[in-house]
């Protein structure tokens, strides 16, 4: 099962009277909230095409999980801002902060897409396939930007852009394309809507990972 844990894996009360490595461990708990936020989506969205419930368990322990690291780790860092820390690793928190908001709104979208799945509502073969593209690349620049923040490597951020902006520019094209399927009878208003509603939340998802990689940028 790829259920995940309602647990810490690197956070405990010690990390609060060694402040040098509280900074770096709870960025290891914020990569675990990432990788978990991301492969949830993955899944929520695999249950989506294959309208296959018997995944919503499994997808909501996840979202579950992702819940309870958001509020555990915000309490981490409020603890660790109190304490006297070096100014680069305060500024670092400031960030960190930003980046667990972001990884928050990303769960939030496999929670829409899973509570989708048991709608009967039919989707052109076209309209899947588009879907399926803009799940993709979104996924892509999610893994991208997550590596991003864990090597903090400035010179994949131009990558990371580019991949914003082709996000940006395919989903105004596949809103064109469902327009036009509204317009000649090709899809009944209500699976337009649904196509529409995911691909706007997958070009936030796209925009929050953004704001992930250039976390990096904020320290």
């Amino acid at each position: 099962s790829r259920t995940e844990e309602r647990r810490l894996k690197y956070l405990d009360d010690r990390i609060l009277s060694t402040p040098p490595i509280a900074v770096a461990q709870i960025s290891k708990e914020i990569e675990r909230m990432g990788d978990i936020a991301v492969d949830n989506l993955s899944r929520a969205m695999d249950a989506f095409f294959d309208k296959n419930a018997a995944l919503i368990p499994e997808v909501e322990h996840n979202e579950d999980a992702i819940n309870y690291l958001n509020h555990e780790i915000t309490r981490y860092m409020v603890s660790v801002s109190q304490l006297d820390l070096p100014a680069d690793d305060m500024k670092r928190m400031g960030a960190l902060f930003h980046v667990v908001n972001d990884l928050e709104r990303i769960g939030d979208h496999a929670e829409y897409a899973q509570s989708r799945i048991d709608d009967e509502i039919p989707f052109s073969d076209e309209s899947i396939r588009e879907m399926h593209e803009m799940l993709s690349k979104t996924l892509e620049l999610c893994r991208l930007a997550l590596n991003v923040f864990h090597t903090r490597d400035r010179k994949l951020l131009p990558q990371v852009l580019v991949r914003e902006e082709n996000i940006d520019d395919l989903e105004k094209e596949l809103q064109r394309n469902h327009v036009e399927r509204l317009t000649r009878g090709a899809c009944t208003p209500r699976s337009g809507m649904v196509f529409s509603d995911m691909l706007s939340n997958l070009e936030r998802v796209a925009d929050h990972a953004t704001n992930i990689g250039f976390s990096i940028q904020e320290e």
